[in-house]
C-alpha cells in the first residue's frame, strides 16, 4: 500500500506498507521539489508510466509510487499535486 499527503506550503510525504507489515516515511520539503512530473520507463516486459518529484538535492528522480498505477490517475494525483504545491500546470 502506497500513500502521498500533500501539504500546502511543507511538503510531501509518501509512506509505503509493505506485505510484512512494515512502514516506512519518505518526506520531502517544499524548498527543494523542483518539478512534479509523470515519465515512462522500460521493465522486462512492458512499458510503465510513474510519477516522480525532481528535486534540487538529488541527481535522480524521486519515484513517488513502486506499483506503476494506470497513467490517468497518475495525471489526476500530478495536477492536484502540483495545484496544493503552486506549481500550476
Amino acid at each position: 500500500e502506497e500513500s502521498l499527503l500533500v501539504t500546502q506550503k511543507l511538503g510531501v510525504q509518501i509512506e509505503r506498507v509493505y506485505f510484512s507489515g512494515k512502514r516506512s516515511y519518505e518526506f520531502v520539503d517544499i524548498d527543494t521539489i523542483e518539478d512534479v512530473i509523470i515519465n515512462e520507463g522500460i521493465t522486462r516486459c512492458k512499458i510503465v508510466h510513474y510519477m516522480a518529484f525532481l528535486l534540487s538535492t538529488k541527481s535522480d528522480p524521486l519515484v513517488v509510487f513502486e506499483t506503476f498505477p494506470p497513467r490517468k490517475m497518475l495525471e489526476a494525483i500530478c495536477h492536484g499535486t502540483r495545484e496544493v504545491l503552486g506549481q500550476g500546470k
